[in-house]
């Protein structure tokens, strides 16, 4: 018997959402005027209906369109959900590639990487995770060299220490930029970047009850809280849990987990930017019907 996880675009949700998906569409960007390489579209990526699973002892990666590839770990006879809850799995027409470990059992955070679907792949040991671990990841790529990965550790009382690294070199080698932990230690709920030296982690509500999400553009050394406010017609019995933001150059999507705090319902909504996510605006499409 196999377990089946489907994933839902670039979400993150604490261990639950993986980023995995399917890229369609290119473009060129220049960030400082030092790269020029062609760069995924990750918002696509948020329609990819992808999943992976275990299948006869096989740890498998499925596309929307039915492709699949064989991941190279060992899966052994343990239960699903705990094999799958290290794991962070990316996935697009350029790039494959999975990150491991940062556990008790197993301290060193390993990602693999294939360029060619799964035909053949590169392992890099990126860090070891240390006493916090690390079985919470977020990993994805904004072309087939320029690529990051976010660690986060165990939860106490609310905090959170979380590591960001990136590669250049197509995930052959790691640089650990810095982290969030002198501006806002909290549970890691998301990340992405929208170039090399602008990216985000977005994080579980808090005392505040709407979307928390902090932004680099200087490559990890600042991190500065965003604008993401809540319009009146969100404004209720609800709280709201920024998930990972996507981008295609400067435009970008940032999906939000919005729990009803008397059910327990939980629907998405979204914000969108132009400015490579230095202002967000609430998409009044993305309200339920």
């Amino acid at each position: 018997m196999g377990m089946v996880k489907k994933l839902q675009g670039l979400s993150g949700l604490i261990t639950v959402f993986i980023v995995i998906g399917i890229a369609g569409v290119f473009l060129t960007y220049r960030a400082g005027g030092q790269n020029t390489q062609q760069t995924i579209d990750n918002i696509a990526l948020l329609q990819a209906n992808g999943s992976y699973t275990l299948k006869d002892g096989k740890f498998v990666i499925r596309d929307g369109k039915g492709a699949t590839c064989t991941v190279p770990l060992e899966a052994g006879t343990g239960d699903p959900a705990s094999y799958f809850s290290d794991k962070a799995v990316y996935l697009s027409d350029e790039v494959t590639a999975v990150a491991y470990g940062g556990t008790e059992a197993d301290s060193g955070i390993t990602v693999l990487v294939s360029g060619d679907r799964g035909k053949t792949w590169s392992s890099t040991r990126v860090a070891e995770a240390g006493a916090d671990h690390a079985e919470t990841k977020f990993l994805g790529f904004l072309s087939k060299k320029d690529g990051w990965l976010v660690t986060a550790g165990d939860v106490a009382s609310g905090s959170q220490k979380n590591r960001v690294f990136l590669t250049a070199d197509g995930g052959k080698s790691w640089s650990e930029i810095g982290n969030t932990s002198e501006a806002y230690p909290h549970v890691v709920t998301g990340a992405g970047f929208a170039s090399p030296t602008t990216g985000f982690l977005s994080f579980r509500y808090d005392i505040d009850r709407g979307p928390v999400v902090y932004r680099t553009q200087d490559k990890g050394k600042t991190w500065v809280k965003c604008a993401v406010g809540l319009p009146p017609e969100l404004k209720n019995n609800n709280s709201y849990t920024a998930l990972s933001p996507a981008f295609h150059g400067a435009s970008g999507v940032l999906p939000v987990a919005m729990t009803d705090n008397d059910t327990g319902a939980q629907t998405q909504i979204r914000y969108v930017t132009d400015d490579s996510g230095k202002t967000w605006t609430f998409d009044k499409k993305s309200l339920p019907q």
